[in-house]
C-alpha cells in the first residue's frame, strides 16, 4: 500500500488515460514496466503493452460476485481475479483520502499549492506505512471500505464518448494487440484452472 510514482501538474479536469500518456511523454524517469511485465490498470486505461486492463462490458467489481451469481464465463472469471488484485490499489487510495482530508479541500488551492499537497501526503503515506509508527487514524483508515477513486476523479476531459475512442485507439496499436494476446492467455490459463 505504497506509491511508486507521483505525476501532478495537469491542469483542469484530465481523463487517467491521458495522465499516464502526459506522464508517460514528460518525464523521462517515468517508471515503465520491465519487459514481460505489467502494471494492472483499470477500465479506464487501454489495454496496451505493460498495461493489463480487464475487459469491458462484463461484471468487474467484487461485489457484483458476492452478490451476485459467480463468473459466467472466460472474461468475467479474469475480472474477478483482476478486479481483487487491485482492490488493494483503491484501497490505498481510500486509505490516503481519508487520512489526509486536506485532499477534499483543493477547490481552495491555486494548482501549484494542490501539486505540493499531493506530493507531501503522498510522501507521508510512504513515510508511515515504512516506518511502522503508531498512527491510530491511519490505522481505522485501514479498516475502512475503500473508497472508489471515481468519488475523488473527475473523469470528464471531453465527455466520456471521446475518451471510450481514445482508448479504442490506443488497444488498436501493435502494443494493445500484444497485451490482448497476453489478457487472453491469462483468462485461459484462470478458466481451465477454476472452471
Amino acid at each position: 500500500m505504497l506509491f511508486t510514482y507521483i505525476f501532478v501538474g495537469c491542469p483542469g479536469s484530465v481523463h487517467d488515460a491521458r495522465v499516464l500518456s502526459y506522464a508517460m511523454e514528460r518525464d523521462s524517469t517515468f517508471p515503465t514496466p520491465p519487459p514481460s511485465k505489467y502494471y494492472l490498470v483499470d477500465s479506464g486505461y487501454a489495454n496496451t503493452r505493460g498495461y493489463l486492463a480487464p475487459f469491458r462490458g462484463h461484471r468487474y467489481h467484487l461485489p457484483h460476485f458476492q452478490v451476485g451469481s459467480p463468473p459466467r464465463d472466460e472474461e468475467e472469471l479474469f475480472n474477478r481475479w483482476h478486479s481483487s488484485l487491485r482492490s488493494v490499489i483503491e484501497r490505498t487510495f481510500g486509505v490516503w483520502k481519508k487520512k489526509w482530508r486536506i485532499l477534499s479541500e483543493f477547490p481552495r488551492y491555486d494548482l501549484d499549492t494542490q501539486n505540493d499537497i499531493i506530493i507531501a501526503t503522498a510522501g507521508l503515506h510512504n513515510f508511515i506505512r515504512l516506518s511502522q509508527i503508531p498512527d491510530f487514524d491511519f490505522d481505522d483508515a485501514l479498516h475502512v471500505d475503500a473508497i472508489p477513486r471515481e468519488q475523488f476523479n473527475n473523469n470528464g476531459e471531453g465527455g466520456e464518448n471521446e475518451e471510450v475512442n481514445y482508448l479504442q485507439e490506443q488497444e488498436e496499436t501493435t502494443d494493445g494487440a500484444y497485451m490482448q494476446a497476453i489478457r487472453d492467455g491469462i483468462k485461459q490459463q484462470i478458466w481451465d484452472n477454476f472452471h
